[in-house]
């Protein structure tokens, strides 16, 4: 007798949500042993069975060869139409009239030779976007000096080249850049800026914080309101945008990765506020390069409020894309919380939203799952007429589940036809440190081959 929850997952996750019964339970005796064959629905990838028919288990299944997806496109990438800018508007990124979607990974600026070796690993998957993330501490590695009102900064050139040379990097491998605010890292990697932030002469609140988790979320609370501290962010952000202004290939520059609230309430008041600070720093941006495109979110990285929030002027101000980062556990529901009896509705995570970063519970969810999620996430902004990209997909490496999760979180952006990047070099990452490719990350491959129109 067949098995019907086979059913679900046959035939591809474009048709898979059309054969899902109506009020059938996803349950959890689905996430195993159906692996293989929800990873073939997932990301069209492997023969259910091998020559004899015999099913193929994901975790010893083999990574494609080379020349496996002869339909590989790599489409406006930078290159000999690098000139024309890409933008966002209407739901969608677009080269002139062309829609695209944008798949790629996330990387960190680095030495050329290790951006280099990176993207020589993927260059062949029809990747187009690196989200390249830098460091504030690296640009500005002084603390500035105050003449009467203003601020005399000291800039590192040598890493604004870093950043050039990264770019160039990606350019050379038909890829496009968005330029992403990272958290310091290194010895001054306490607080998300430089360490001389949180002490008393350089924030409005007269504070110099302690080291302390309580300390980083006060600081992390009091950002929102605190005038100098946002101004230095301005002043950083002006100074980066006007010195990469002339460097081509890049898509745009991200305002600022999960923005941290600190202790105050996950509400869509929190979110208002989160999002009026960053469209003041996009000013600052746009005013230093006005072509590219803008990227934001409300605060974390799962995109809490994105349903509630009024986005208006961010729809006026134009251009602009908004980052959603999935590490959803996809067991249930849309990933946000929809008690109607709850304040949090709408904003707060729901249980079991998050994957085990320790890897104590594997990843059981399913692609139907991440495609609600996403859809909820697009259908938010698409009045708004502001795309989605999902900056960062990633699972902890030591989850027996993660073939499962690249393949079904993918295998959903693709359905729901938004853009991606996928974790690359950390322990949520498609590769190890040095820069080996981990033995699941072969479904990231397929998905970018795969990719829909757009």
């Amino acid at each position: 007798m067949s098995d019907p929850n086979k059913e679900r997952f046959v035939g591809g996750p474009a048709r898979m949500r059309d054969r899902v019964r109506p009020g059938a339970m996803l349950s959890r005796r689905l996430a195993k042993p159906l692996v293989a064959t929800m990873l073939v629905a997932a990301v069209g990838l492997i023969p259910v069975g091998g020559a004899n028919g015999a099913a193929m288990s994901a975790g010893h299944a083999s990574a494609p060869k080379g020349g496996r997806h002869a339909h590989h496109r790599v489409i406006h990438a930078p290159g000999s139409d690098s000139a024309v800018q890409i933008t966002a508007h209407d739901g969608k990124f677009w080269q002139g009239s062309t829609p695209l979607i944008m798949h790629g990974i996330m990387h960190s600026v680095s030495t050329p030779a290790i951006v280099e070796r990176d993207l020589d690993t993927i260059s062949g998957w029809g990747m187009n976007v690196v989200r390249l993330t830098f460091s504030w501490c690296h640009v500005e590695t002084a603390e500035p000096v105050q003449h009467g009102s203003s601020w005399t900064h000291t800039w590192s050139s040598s890493y604004i080249s870093s950043i050039q040379q990264d770019v160039a990097e990606a350019q050379a491998h038909g890829m496009w850049a968005v330029v992403a605010l990272y958290p310091c890292d290194g010895d001054d990697s306490y607080f998300f800026g430089p360490s001389w932030l949180y002490t008393a002469p350089y924030n409005s609140k007269g504070k110099t914080y302690a080291e302390t988790p309580e300390g980083r979320s006060e600081s992390n609370q009091d950002f929102w309101t605190d005038n100098l501290r946002q101004q230095f962010v301005e002043d950083m952000w002006t100074w980066v945008a006007g010195q990469l202004a002339s460097t081509p290939g890049i898509l745009g520059y991200e305002v600022l990765n999960e923005p941290d609230v600190g202790d105050m309430a996950y509400t869509v008041d929190t979110a208002q506020t989160t999002l009026a600070v960053q469209l003041n720093i996009a000013q600052s941006i746009r005013d230093a390069d006005p072509p590219r495109v803008i990227f934001f979110t409300t605060f974390a990285g799962y995109g809490p409020a994105v349903a509630l929030a009024d986005f208006g002027d961010w729809k006026t101000f134009g251009n602009v894309a908004f980052d959603v980062h999935d590490y959803f556990g996809a067991r249930w529901g849309t990933g946000l919380s929809g008690n109607p009896d709850n304040d949090s509705t709408g904003v707060a995570m729901e249980t079991l939203f998050d994957i085990a970063n320790d890897g104590s519970y594997p990843y059981i969810g399913t692609t139907l799952n991440q495609v609600r999620y996403l859809q909820l996430e697009r259908d938010s902004l698409k009045p708004w007429g502001i795309p989605i990209i999902v900056g960062e997909i990633g699972n902890f490496d030591g989850d027996i589940g993660s073939y499962d999760f690249f393949g079904t979180t993918t295998a959903a952006a693709n359905d729901v036809a938004v853009s991606w990047c996928s974790d690359w070099g950390s322990n949520h990452g498609i590769a190890d440190g040095q820069g080996s490719l981990e033995d699941f990350a072969w479904v990231v491959q397929q998905a970018a081959g795969d990719y829909p129109p757009a």
